[in-house]
Order: structure tokens, then C-alpha cells, then sequence
């Protein structure tokens, strides 16, 4: 009964984050949905730091998005689910240096397996660990790029933890807070006749990305 009690009062503490007027930012870009890992009707928004670079073109404003083919098993590394799926990747390229004054947002096609830990989504309030743990992708004969590939995830050597609370809107959504710190590369090769003709570089980095309302900042 206590355990009990506990959870309603974090599913109150929590509901009163995403609602109250003080946290107005908080509300204003609130993940509501009845999926966990992704949540298809929301999308992950953040900042990337490099610790490694091209000294010519900056990767910035990650949006991961449009979530598709959703395949969800029993087990991973949380003995939890694992769960894969498609999606989209909006990011911002802006030239610096030798290409000063280039900008343009490209689109990248994602395979991705995330793992969640297990819950029971009868209770009101929910909360995991969750990994991604393969993130692959990038595009092809684009008029800039002749090849762009991004690699992520704890199973590609960058770690990629993360974590998610849900809490039960009682109208069969979940108010959602999830975050992952993920670690990637990208490697790119400027294509012949376009703005990046002689460039390529490979980056390291970490983003830090956090479930919005899909509309929020988002296409």
C-alpha cells in the first residue's frame, strides 16, 4: 500500500511539471503519447558538441523525428524490450573557415534499435533506463554531399544512454520525458561540381536530445 501511495504521489509531483504555469517552456513543448521507445507522435530535439572535427563545416541543431516500421521484442540488455524502427533526421550544416557563408538543413534516413528497461503500464507513473544502442544512416547522391554516414550507438562503439518517466494522462496517453545522450560519427565527402567539391572530414560528437511535442521545432 505504501509502494502504492509513493507512486501516486510521484504521478501528482510529475503531472504538476508538465502543467503548472511556472514551467511554462516545460508545457509548451510537453511529449503526449501512448508509446514509449520511440514515441511515435513526438520528436527528440537537443545540442551537439564535438570532440573531434572538420575545421570546416559545424553539424548543428539535431532533430530526430518521423518514426516508422516500430518492431518491438521482449529482451536487450535491460531484459526490457528492444525496439526498432525507422526514422528521420533533420541537421543543420553551416560552413566555417573555407566555407564560411554555406547553410542548409539536410535530411538523413536512420535505422535505429533502442533498449528499454521492462514497466507495467497499468501504474501511473513510469520510469526506465533506455540505451540506444544502433543508430545508422546518412545520404547519397545529393548535390552537395556524394556521400554523408552517420554511425551511433553502444553497439558501434559510442555509448548512448538515456532514460524516460511517463506519466498516465488518464486518457490513454502519457505525459513523457525521455532523454539520450547520444554519441556518433559522421564522415562526409563533398560531391564534384557542387558547393563542397574537395572537402570531406570525418566528426566525433555527443548529442543531447529530449522528447518534444512533434510540432515543436520540427517539420
Amino acid at each position: 500500500m505504501r509502494q502504492r501511495q509513493t507512486l501516486l504521489l510521484l504521478a501528482a509531483l510529475a503531472t504538476f511539471l508538465f502543467t503548472a504555469p511556472a514551467f511554462g517552456a516545460i508545457n509548451q513543448q510537453g511529449c503526449l503519447d501512448y508509446t514509449f521507445t520511440p514515441p511515435i507522435s513526438c520528436a527528440y530535439v537537443g545540442v551537439a558538441e564535438y570532440h573531434s572535427g572538420d575545421p570546416n563545416i559545424d553539424l548543428s541543431d539535431p532533430r530526430h523525428r518521423n518514426f516508422t516500421g516500430v518492431v518491438v521484442d521482449p529482451g536487450g540488455i535491460f531484459e526490457g524490450t528492444i525496439d526498432r524502427f525507422q526514422s528521420e533526421l533533420d541537421i543543420t550544416v553551416r560552413g566555417v573557415n573555407e566555407l564560411e557563408g554555406y547553410e542548409r538543413t539536410i535530411t538523413l534516413n536512420l535505422d535505429c534499435e533502442a533498449h528499454a528497461g521492462p514497466y507495467d503500464k497499468g501504474e501511473p507513473f513510469i520510469s526506465f533506463p533506455t540505451e540506444m544502442m544502433r543508430v545508422e544512416g546518412g545520404l547519397q547522391g545529393d548535390p552537395d554531399f556524394e556521400m554523408l554516414h552517420l554511425v551511433g550507438g553502444t553497439e558501434n562503439g559510442f555509448p548512448s544512454p538515456g532514460h524516460l518517466t511517463a506519466v498516465d494522462q488518464g486518457d490513454g496517453t502519457y505525459a513523457i520525458d525521455s532523454t539520450f545522450q547520444m554519441s556518433f560519427q559522421v564522415e562526409y565527402v563533398g560531391a564534384p561540381g557542387g558547393a563542397l567539391e574537395g572537402f570531406a572530414g570525418v566528426m566525433e560528437g555527443i548529442a543531447t536530445v529530449t522528447a518534444v511535442a512533434n510540432d515543436f521545432n520540427c517539420k
